[in-house]
């Protein structure tokens, strides 16, 4: 399943791509985490990168930009997984 990263247009203070399936914009979620990773490091929130670790993932990029993260999921396995999150 195809997740469009929500985050796209975001670059960090470091100037790595920020990635987020569940949240628009870093100031919803304190925690984050720097992700390394073979088409480039990225900066991704902690619940994204639950998934990934949890279903196994691939980037899909539009040039340089980070448009969408592939999980090995299906639908109902996300919908669980993100009725448990607490957004501010």
């Amino acid at each position: 399943m195809i997740l469009p990263n929500l985050c796209f247009s975001i670059q960090s203070q470091f100037g790595l791509c920020c990635v987020s399936v569940v949240v628009p914009h870093p100031s919803y979620l304190d925690e984050w985490k720097r992700v390394e990773d073979p088409d480039g490091d990225m900066i991704v929130d902690v619940h994204t990168v639950e998934l990934m670790r949890r279903y196994g993932y691939s980037v899909h990029k539009m040039g340089e930009v980070i448009t969408g993260i592939e999980l090995n999921c299906v639908e109902d396995d996300i919908s669980k997984f993100l009725d448990g999150i607490k957004i501010n």
